[in-house]
């Protein structure tokens, strides 16, 4: 269970990653988007660190191309869809305080009615998602 005393989540800022592990990451991406390389001399925030990705013009780029081809972009709905919904997942065990039980295909919490009512809440009229 989580406590304010946990260790707390480290890493190193981007512009501190050496060559080696600009390397390293390169071949994970290239693994995990089945061939397409990104440059990852090129991922920097800008010169005034406001977070803004260098990479983005590239993104954007693959992403015209992908609509032109009918392929998925590098960064496609699908995974941001999983990651964002771990990220809701992780809340919610954390406000309950218990360990869940989640259905990836159902996308639902397997006999837990207290989590599954918070997947979701009311939606307002005229903003409403139909089936």
């Amino acid at each position: 269970m989580w406590s304010p005393s946990a260790r707390p989540i480290t890493g190193r800022p981007i512009e501190e990653l050496t060559a080696a592990d600009r390397d390293h990451f390169a071949e994970q991406v290239i693994r995990l988007y089945q061939g397409r390389p990104i440059d990852p001399h090129a991922v920097t925030t800008d010169e005034a660190n406001t977070g803004i990705d260098q990479a983005s013009p590239d993104l954007m780029a693959n992403f015209f191309a992908a609509v032109h081809d009918r392929q998925l972009p590098i960064s496609d709905v699908f995974t941001h869809h999983r990651t964002v919904s771990s990220c809701h997942l992780c809340n919610i065990a954390m406000l309950l305080r218990r360990k869940l039980k989640w259905n990836p295909r159902t996308e639902d919490f397997v006999d837990d009615l207290q989590a599954s009512a918070l997947v979701s809440r009311p939606q307002r009229e005229p903003y409403t998602i139909t089936t």
